[in-house]
């Protein structure tokens, strides 16, 4: 499961930052109005009301890679479930874990090119990430995105590469479905 928030959520801190990533952000599609500005892949273990918990793995500006215990607020959170297979999960989770105390990665972030494709194949064995980038590798990597050579690092442009393959999900039923199993 890819989660996603948009530029209009409570959650994000109202910074300079924020606003420069949902200003930079490639056209919307589907009609939406806020593109997306920050990505994790999430491994959810349990459903408790509005909660959804798990594992996840993501990146905040300037802090390490984390691959931890996470609640979700289906609220406030976008959800893209993937199918997959055990294989592609196991290898999907076992990307993030040898990911994990990763720095973030400055020059990438503050890059034009992370507006642009990227050969994910070619950055797996990267020391440095910002949130797009390191969920758009670990999904190449576990093969459950499409093999076009290239990946997308905005989180706009990974929320529309997974849109593709995905289906939005509220996790009401995350228990009994079969996301990323």
């Amino acid at each position: 499961m890819v989660c996603f928030l948009p530029s209009s959520s409570e959650l994000l801190e109202k910074s300079i930052l924020n606003t420069l990533a949902a200003k930079f952000a490639p056209a919307l599609t589907n009609g939406r109005e806020h593109p997306m500005v920050h990505a994790e892949l999430f491994f959810p273990d349990y459903v408790v009301g509005d909660v959804v918990g798990g594992k996840s793995c993501g990146i905040h500006y300037g802090g390490n890679v984390f691959l931890s215990p996470k609640t979700f607020s289906r609220s406030t959170w976008e959800f893209r479930s993937i199918s997959c297979t055990p294989s592609q999960y196991g290898k999907a989770l076992s990307f993030c874990k040898s990911k994990v105390g990763n720095p973030f990665n400055y020059m990438g972030y503050y890059s034009p090119c992370a507006l642009r494709p990227f050969d994910p194949r070619s950055n797996q064995s990267k020391k440095s990430w910002y949130c797009s980038e390191l969920s758009a590798a670990a999904l190449h990597y576990a093969d459950i995105l499409p093999d076009v050579g290239q990946s997308y690092t905005h989180p706009e442009l990974l929320y529309q590469a997974v849109a593709e393959i995905s289906y939005a999900d509220s996790a009401r039923n995350l228990l009994t479905s079969k996301l990323l199993l």
